[in-house]
């Protein structure tokens, strides 16, 4: 059977799983505990697939709503018909009309204007611009393995770290007051994933 695995970490780079732990618990551990993180931080820390339908705006740009950052956008269609991928690029959270290439765009319209008044690229519409690409990271910084490693580590023997709770935390012997927010409640793991939170104000899950 293969080793547990999940987008982050998989189980070789925990070194304190109870004997006789199966490949199926390691890889609950594994999953719950990235499940977690992304819900943590809004974000994916690989490349996800997306395929998604979204209402024209009658404009030249129009916003994806994606959590985690567009990496690529590989096809645009409007009312069915592909787009010419020069007529369009992307940024990470929108595709946008090509002004390089807006002449060809202009030249090719009439397609569109047979079944739309509007010259834009996405018109007015219900679900009629369909976008497929992925979003995420390229590759998953080394702070959120760690946290990963932590998490999982704690989960297997909860003495290893710092807990603490908002208004009191303990350090050995000594306690004191506390106004931040837990994240998961593991001081070393919540310094390292308030460094990744992100704060776009869009909601579109993958």
């Amino acid at each position: 059977m293969a080793d547990a695995a999940g987008n982050y970490v998989d189980e070789s780079l925990i070194d304190n799983w109870a004997d006789g732990a199966t490949t199926a618990q390691k890889q609950a551990v594994i999953d719950r505990m990235e499940e977690q993180i992304e819900k943590i931080t809004h974000d994916l820390f690989y490349a996800a697939d997306f395929d998604i339908k979204l209402d024209g705006n009658g404009k030249n740009r129009l916003f994806l709503g994606l959590k985690p950052d567009i990496l690529t956008v590989t096809s645009i269609k409007v009312l069915e018909v592909t787009l010419d991928s020069s007529w369009w690029t992307h940024d990470k959270n929108s595709v946008f009309l090509n002004l390089e290439s807006a002449s060809s765009y202009l030249a090719e319209k009439h397609w569109l204007l047979k079944q739309s008044q509007e010259t834009v690229l996405f018109p007015r519409g219900y679900d009629n611009v369909h976008v497929v690409g992925t979003a995420g990271h390229s590759s998953c910084p080394k702070a959120i393995e760690q946290a990963a490693i932590i998490m999982c580590r704690d989960d297997n023997d909860p003495t290893l770290y710092t807990h603490y709770y908002r208004g009191q935390e303990r350090l050995g012997d000594f306690s004191y007051s506390s106004d931040e927010k837990p994240l998961t409640g593991i001081r070393e793991a919540d310094l390292l994933l308030r460094l990744h939170i992100k704060r776009k104000a869009l909601l579109r899950a993958l």
